[in-house]
């Protein structure tokens, strides 16, 4: 009897101990941070959370000192809410955060103060600052130039955006251009670069090219290669209920063709005269080889759209308005935006895209955007950049998707955002070409030269300068365009 009280009593001595030092243990474990990743609704770009955040990858970090981190980002007052998900890591004791931002969507208001002797001292909003939401000033510059313009769906083009800043964007140069502003609205898609950005990027290709010239060739036979592997999925799976993996495959040989359809239509801009005339008719070619690609993406979206609508009970225009990323997860786990955040995208929505990040904006704040991209250049004078020298006067038409212009008269003057082969039969009509987008590579500078037409490209406001029945001046030697009434 005494024996057995006697081991009883030693083992609860020993049960407590371990129960106390486990719990000690507990409190003293650290783990280390092998990933970080932000979620939610932030409208803020993650570096700005990142350094915000008491810890970074490969910090070994107690529970308490990764919460109290947290609670410090919450004290900042930038969001609404901040939460922390733990994940495990790649091994025992590694582990994954996701911070998960609920932004406050709260603007600010500018405002000015005085005193005035009959309201006495008074202060009074002046503007309203949207900087700490959207990072507008980090797009304010003077040199943006309309690089594309069209009716490419968001969801194509959400693609395209993000992979425009991010590495590596080829075998010979790392990255393109670090901002990209692309705007949606009116079922109209156009994409803005500082021409600043784009310049260094050809600077550092064509130093290549010079060195060797045999990159070109490599370039254009890259770009017809591409091409055919994109076109081949494309008329494979047209109007077909694809899967997750198929489009990803899709979208993969999308961006496998996109570095050299950028490398052939910007950087020949910036070509010597020597290296321009040498080459020009081989670049020339792979560009015609390759632009019936982009006119067939346009309904392949539409077709995938309609068959998702179907099977959803949204509308068309809802599926093709949500990012690839947003149609991955549908995909994947069958769940969707809101009616209501994709209705209010497909009206009008703006890219921001800094970097590789992306920030959607919708409504009434696209305003403050587009002054920054049509600062000083909206009036009744057009400038751009000759594509074919010539001289014309006509009845401007406005044809932004050519599939569903009503009529077109011989001599009149054709104003788009872009044209493509689908352009053709109102260019054979026409007396000259305007577009907002476009280089000496573009579609309608290939046609121009062939039918030896004036045609002036890069305008960047042609389309909502001019309007269907004025009539107007081209003087494609000086790449100008003029109301006359």
């Amino acid at each position: 009897m005494y024996y057995s009280l006697k081991n009883n009593f030693l083992f609860l001595i020993v049960l407590y101990l371990c129960i106390i030092c486990t719990h000690t243990i507990a409190q003293t474990t650290k783990f280390v941070i092998e990933k970080i990743s932000i979620a939610g609704n932030s409208k803020t770009r993650s570096n700005v959370i990142y350094e915000n955040l008491s810890f970074s990858v490969g910090d070994s970090l107690s529970e308490d000192q990764i919460y109290q981190a947290v609670d410090d980002l919450k004290d900042l007052e930038l969001f609404n809410d901040v939460k922390l998900q733990p994940r495990p890591g790649s091994a025992p004791g590694y582990l994954h955060l996701v911070v998960q931002i609920d932004e406050r969507y709260w603007p600010r208001f500018r405002f000015k103060g005085g005193f005035s002797e009959l309201d006495g001292w008074y202060l009074t909003p002046v503007s309203l600052n949207l900087d700490n939401i959207f990072r507008l000033k980090e797009f304010e510059f003077d040199d943006w130039h309309n690089q594309w313009a069209g009716i490419w769906q968001i969801l194509s083009f959400s693609y395209w955006g993000p992979f425009y800043s991010t590495g590596k964007f080829s075998e010979y140069v790392d990255k393109y251009v670090n901002r990209t502003i692309i705007i949606w609205k009116d079922e109209k898609s156009a994409a803005y670069q500082r021409k600043s950005e784009q310049a260094f990027f050809s600077k550092k290709l064509i130093e290549k090219i010079e060195k060797d010239e045999s990159i070109i060739t490599k370039i254009c036979n890259r770009l017809k290669e591409t091409t055919d592997v994109a076109m081949g999925i494309v008329d494979k799976w047209f109007g077909k209920d694809i899967t997750l993996e198929e489009y990803r495959k899709y979208q993969r040989s999308l961006l496998a063709y996109y570095p050299y359809h950028i490398m052939t239509k910007v950087s020949v801009d910036f070509l010597s005269k020597e290296l321009l005339d040498k080459y020009l008719p081989k670049l020339q070619e792979a560009r015609l080889h390759a632009e019936p690609l982009f006119t067939k993406v346009i309904p392949f979206v539409q077709k995938l759209s309609e068959i998702h609508a179907k099977k959803t009970g949204y509308n068309p225009e809802m599926i093709s308005a949500m990012t690839g990323k947003e149609f991955e997860d549908y995909l994947e786990t069958g769940k969707l935006p809101s009616k209501e955040e994709l209705t209010k995208r497909n009206k009008s929505s703006v890219f921001l895209l800094l970097e590789g990040e992306t920030n959607i904006i919708t409504g009434e704040d696209i305003n403050s955007v587009e002054k920054i991209l049509t600062k000083d250049r909206l009036s009744n004078v057009v400038k751009g950049n000759t594509a074919y020298k010539g001289f014309a006067r006509g009845v401007v038409k406005v044809i932004m998707n050519p599939n569903l212009a009503k009529s077109f008269h011989e001599g009149q003057i054709l104003v788009a955002g872009m044209t493509r082969p689908d352009y053709v039969p109102y260019m054979e009509k026409a007396a000259a070409f305007v577009t907002d987008g476009g280089g000496i590579l573009c579609h309608a500078a290939i046609v121009a030269r062939e039918m030896q037409k004036p045609c002036v490209v890069g305008t960047g406001t042609a389309t909502k300068v001019l309007k269907d029945g004025d009539f107007v001046e081209v003087d494609a030697d000086n790449g100008i365009i003029k109301k006359i009434k």
